[in-house]
């Protein structure tokens, strides 16, 4: 009996032991399988940094989309960028014939308030197109539709098809010279037509919540091109066949991997990455004169209806962020907070630099840091803000006295943010910016001056030729006088 029974445990701890051994083996490969491909994601993305890391094209991830795949009635023919939530192709429409922008969002964002915000907004814009002016400095969106694949179900939203944002970098510097800014009167043909897409946003009962730079994309018409036409500007598709990549850079994986088998791509991951297209030419075209040059406010992820409650705090960087943003308050954060990230976006279209430029918290380990020496900055430059938030701000004491002076030690901001261009441009046209931008940048949201106020008050030589031949009026809207304190200014 003692023998019978100890047999069966033996069989029984050598299935144990075999079944253990069998699970180890399987534990070992998947995190190969997982080091090896984090060896070839790494080298794609630090070879190519304008593609979307792999990884995201999993359940619930991007949709896998190859160059020729037709969706509806749009075929797609190159890629125009990505993002966190979705990836976006340049489409031909084969019903009308046309060119346009298939934004397919991962299907994890189809539940999600920015993916039900975007399309909600970007219906209700539509529906609103007509009724106010300024619609064309904003996308428009054409159709949308969802599509099912590996990785889930995904919403589609076709716009119209735009360019890269006129932001500055190499390319710039490549363009306008060792400058790397682009000129003013460039730039004076662009702040314009951002004022009063704003102010058609806001006519239309939205506020923005993202105003920035990168949201702001060159548009060329498009729409009306040939695909032979844009691959005179965007180039052929880039493609990096993923399958390949272990065979075409044995050297970027360690020694002691290069020896075992590679394991199969993914089925949720696309037979290779499409780059996006690079910006140059489209730049040199968008800017190549002032008169030509007509942007479009995109990217209605983090959009909401005036009339509905929003985030508790916008999402917008803490360069652009107003001081409700800081210290949310119930339906504080609006119209306001979009004129005031507004004035952000001229000062930095203008000087190339942020007129605020606190630690991103993208750098920075402590977003609470990161808001309080944006903070910092803020009250350097405008003053002590209104009580309920001074009191608020933990890190004051740091920097301020309690009446809101700076203490000894902490630089002062408004000295310098009016002198980067200093003796480049008019000093009366630059004191208009100033004066202008500051209407903008006042602390109680009702104070500011709104984005319809901000197109009446551009300078006249930002005015096009149509405002030139009918006038503006510098007066006064709602009891607050407007007029800039500039003695030899002649509206």
């Amino acid at each position: 009996m003692f023998k019978k029974i100890f047999l069966l445990d033996s069989i029984n701890n050598l299935h144990y032991l075999h079944g253990q051994k069998a699970h180890a083996s399987c534990v070992v490969r998947r995190a190969y399988a997982t080091q090896i491909r984090e060896w070839r994601f790494a080298a794609i993305t630090r070879a190519h940094p304008g593609v979307e890391h792999p990884d995201g094209y999993r359940i619930g991830g991007y949709h896998p989309v190859h160059i020729g795949d037709v969706y509806n009635r749009y075929q797609i023919i190159n890629k125009l960028g990505y993002g966190r939530n979705s990836t976006v192709w340049l489409a031909e429409d084969k019903t009308a014939k046309q060119l346009a922008a298939l934004k397919i969002f991962t299907h994890d964002a189809l539940s999600s308030p920015q993916g039900l915000n975007e399309l909600n907004v970007a219906r209700h814009l539509r529906d609103q197109r007509k009724l106010h002016d300024g619609a064309e400095y904003v996308t428009e969106m054409l159709d949308d539709f969802e599509i099912v694949g590996p990785n889930g179900t995904h919403r589609c939203i076709v716009n119209e098809p735009l360019g890269p944002a006129p932001i500055h970098g190499s390319e710039i510097e490549e363009i306008f010279g060792e400058d790397h800014y682009i000129p003013l009167s460039t730039t004076a043909s662009l702040l314009p037509q951002i004022a009063r897409g704003v102010a058609h946003i806001h006519k239309c009962g939205v506020v923005h919540g993202n105003l920035r730079k990168e949201n702001i994309l060159l548009h060329f018409d498009m729409k009306h091109w040939t695909p032979k036409i844009a691959q005179k500007y965007l180039g052929r598709p880039r493609k990096c066949l993923l399958k390949d990549v272990s065979k075409a850079r044995p050297a970027d994986l360690p020694e002691y991997l290069t020896h075992r088998p590679q394991p199969d791509p993914s089925p949720h991951l696309p037979d290779y990455l499409v780059f996006n297209p690079e910006p140059l030419p489209l730049l040199q075209l968008g800017l190549s004169s002032p008169e030509k040059v007509h942007i479009k406010i995109c990217n209605f992820g983090y959009s909401f209806l005036a009339s509905e409650s929003g985030p508790v705090r916008l999402p917008v960087p803490s360069e652009y962020a107003a001081p409700e943003v800081f210290y949310p308050e119930p339906d504080m954060s609006g119209m306001p907070s979009d004129v005031w990230a507004m004035g952000v976006l001229f000062y930095t279209m203008l000087f190339d630099c942020f007129i605020f430029d606190g630690l991103s918290p993208m750098l920075h380990h402590d977003a609470n840091e990161s808001d309080s020496e944006m903070l910092k900055q803020i009250v350097s430059a405008l003053g002590k803000p209104p009580d309920r938030w001074w009191v608020q701000w933990q890190g004051r004491g740091e920097f301020f006295e309690e009446d809101g002076s700076v203490k000894e030690g902490t630089p002062a901001v408004d000295a310098r943010i009016w002198d980067v261009l200093a003796g480049k441009i008019p000093e009366d046209e630059l004191s208009y910016v100033e004066w202008l931008t500051k209407k903008m940048l006042v602390y109680e949201p009702s104070e500011r001056i709104t984005a319809e106020e901000t197109t009446q008050l551009l300078p006249p030589l930002w005015w096009t030729p149509e405002e030139a031949r009918l006038g503006h009026i510098l007066d006064k809207f709602e009891g607050r006088t407007l007029r800039p304190p500039i003695a030899n200014w002649k509206p």
